[in-house]
């Protein structure tokens, strides 16, 4: 039986700007509760979890009033580390691909050629940078507007 599928037909969107990216500890937002929810925390809740009107204005200000002393960007050069670590163990296992850092990104040696040219008897490489180089660029305290 496939009763379980939602047949209503929804249309419409809304479009959504990402401008700050914010740490806000569950414990800031859990006294609001979702009656759609069993009146649990909205804490407790799944992605597309429908959130009332009253319960998104209050997480709103919640998010825009709470001072953030950490950041998900903090965490990214940690995580780039650990792939870069997953990637050397992936390739000296199979023994097929060999990486390069340069800067906090990695290149593979294929590609690194590729992005070798001559010009005028000069190697010129392209400067890869890392995500986390990427999103310091982008974060709230870089200060004036970033070209990418």
């Amino acid at each position: 039986s496939m009763d379980f599928w939602q047949l209503d037909k929804w249309s419409g969107f809304f479009p959504v700007k990402w401008h700050i990216v914010k740490d806000i500890p569950n414990s800031q937002l859990r006294h609001i509760l979702l009656e759609n929810n069993e009146n649990r925390p909205v804490t407790y809740t799944r992605d597309t979890q429908e959130v009332g009107l009253k319960q998104g204005l209050d997480m709103l200000k919640i998010f825009k009033n709470y001072l953030a002393k950490t950041s998900l960007v903090d965490d990214f050069e940690f995580y780039e580390a650990r792939e870069k670590a997953l990637q050397n163990k992936r390739s000296s296992k199979s023994g097929v691909h060999q990486t390069h850092t340069y800067g906090n990104g990695i290149v593979p040696k294929q590609l690194e050629m590729e992005l070798k040219g001559e010009e005028g008897g000069e190697s010129q490489v392209l400067a890869v940078s890392g995500l986390a180089d990427l999103t310091k660029k982008l974060s709230i305290d870089s200060g004036p507007e970033v070209a990418l």
